[in-house]
């Protein structure tokens, strides 16, 4: 789809990018059809080609990064709303199997949010409806084919330049959220978690084995920092259903109820993250000081090799 058989080797630039374009690409069916599965590997995909382009694209002109960029951003944007309602109908329905007194509540909550779900499910498919796969296709095929023309050193710093400013953002959203449970703050540093650990995957796909490690500690940080996410939009959901007009004091009481079970629950999950912070700290530290001037030396462009015999298990559990 997006190889052409007259190039020389892929070089590893355009391997990246071919990898995350087919991963989107493959995604899209299921998550148009509204499998959440698929929902989920789509927006994931769209988010990891969108941190791949600017690194891939580094010696590419940018008429044809912006247009690629664009599209991908109306994805990840189009794909979201659906994908977060799916988790808090998730969680509701495990709470309420577990049966822990508050099941007219969580059916009252359940309710709004499968209403709310499929709304924005017709939104999701409006504006899907207006991005053209077959147009989304050529202009990877395009870009992925300028890249290789463009073939040189440049992804390597631009990589370089992209993990030192992740690291720095992290590090940054880490020191403001503190140790006082503040959820918006939280919210920043679960952004900057994931954005960074997509560019850490770039340089550990891309050959750097001890950035592998790194990976692994960013992923486990944010399984906790997802959880309070999820709590998050659960609460917001309660509290929706919470305000409705008309409802009975009853119905009012258990849901007050839910709700505060959930922000106990929240809590919890903050002292997780609390044992994690100077881990996730630690990994943005060990970025900037060791795997940033890595990749800029040019020394390095050999052990940087994708394509060669020598391929690592990493490389082949991501072809």
């Amino acid at each position: 789809m997006f190889a052409n058989p007259s190039m020389k080797a892929a070089s590893p630039s355009v391997t990246l990018l071919q990898r995350r374009a087919r991963a989107l690409i493959d995604a899209l069916p299921g998550a148009i059809a509204g499998d959440a599965a698929a929902l989920h590997r789509a927006r994931v995909a769209s988010r990891r080609l969108r941190e791949a382009l600017p690194v891939a694209g580094a010696a590419a002109s940018g008429g044809a990064q912006r247009k690629v960029r664009k599209l991908a951003r109306r994805l990840t944007r189009a794909l979201g709303t659906v994908r977060e309602l799916d988790v808090t109908l998730q969680i509701l329905e495990e709470r309420a199997e577990a049966d822990d007194g508050h099941g007219s509540a969580i059916d009252r909550a359940r309710g709004m949010v499968r209403v709310e779900r499929e709304r924005r499910r017709s939104d999701m498919l409006r504006r899907l409806s207006q991005i053209n796969p077959d147009k989304l296709q050529r202009r990877l095929a395009s870009f992925t084919a300028e890249v290789a023309a463009a073939d040189n050193d440049a992804w390597r710093r631009a990589l370089a330049a992209r993990l030192a400013h992740r690291a720095r953002r992290l590090q940054q959203a880490i020191a403001r959220a503190g140790a006082i449970y503040f959820p918006a703050r939280l919210h920043v540093v679960r952004i900057a978690a994931k954005q960074l650990r997509y560019t850490l995957e770039l340089a550990a796909e891309a050959g750097l084995t001890e950035v592998r490690p790194l990976v692994s500690r960013v992923k486990r940080a944010q399984t906790t920092l997802g959880q309070l996410q999820d709590l998050q939009v659960v609460l917001r959901q309660v509290d929706a259903a919470s305000a409705e007009p008309g409802l009975e004091p009853a119905a009012r009481a258990g849901l007050a109820r839910l709700a505060q079970t959930i922000e106990e629950d929240s809590r919890r999950a903050h002292g997780r993250y609390l044992r994690w912070a100077p881990r996730l700290a630690a990994v943005c530290a060990t970025t900037r000081r060791q795997i940033v001037p890595s990749l800029a030396a040019a020394g390095r462009h050999r052990a940087l090799l994708m394509n060669g015999p020598k391929r690592s298990a990493y490389q082949k559990r991501h072809a």
